[in-house]
């Protein structure tokens, strides 16, 4: 059980064929009460991927959020990155959005495995992103599958391509 893992340049994280990773809340969360939605927001990421470059996380394991509660952390957040690889693992039970990839560049999706029925569950998410591919993926959630955002004036989302994905 991990809270976040804040992954460094060029670094690798992996997850073993057979792991479960399961994301919890950090020690003492308590979240932030919203009167307008009337529900308890947690923010943060298991694997914390911002203002990095050359990192991978790839393997056969499962990175597992179901100890978090709705709506809670990503389990994957690529902020402000470039060169990451996302390969081979499963993605289980995100209590929010599974993967994005936002203001960042040459990211590499490939053979990642999305299993979430939970409310919010995004599958990926490239927002504000340039140069990436999500190639050979299979997509289960409750919300968006595979989208493609710009949520800031002036950021471009270009040379996006996604095949052979279910």
């Amino acid at each position: 059980e991990v809270d976040t893992i804040q992954v460094q340049d060029g670094q690798t994280v992996y997850l073993a064929g057979g792991a479960v990773v399961r994301g919890t809340l950090r020690p003492g969360e308590e979240g932030v009460y919203s009167e307008k939605w009337k529900v308890t927001f947690y923010h943060g990421t298991v694997l914390d991927v911002s203002d990095v470059a050359g990192a991978r996380i790839r393997g056969r394991g499962i990175l597992d959020g179901s100890l978090i509660p709705h709506p809670g952390h990503q389990l994957i957040g690529i902020h402000q990155a470039e060169d990451i690889h996302v390969e081979g693992i499963t993605l289980r039970d995100s209590p929010n959005w599974d993967l994005i990839i936002a203001k960042s560049r040459n990211v590499r999706v490939n053979d990642v495995r999305i299993v979430s029925g939970r409310l919010n569950s995004d599958g990926i998410n490239s927002v504000n992103s340039r140069d990436v591919q999500i190639r050979h993926c299979f997509v289960r959630n409750h919300d968006d599958s595979i989208v493609v955002k710009t949520t800031e004036p002036g950021l471009p989302a270009e040379d996006i391509v996604v095949e052979d994905c279910t």
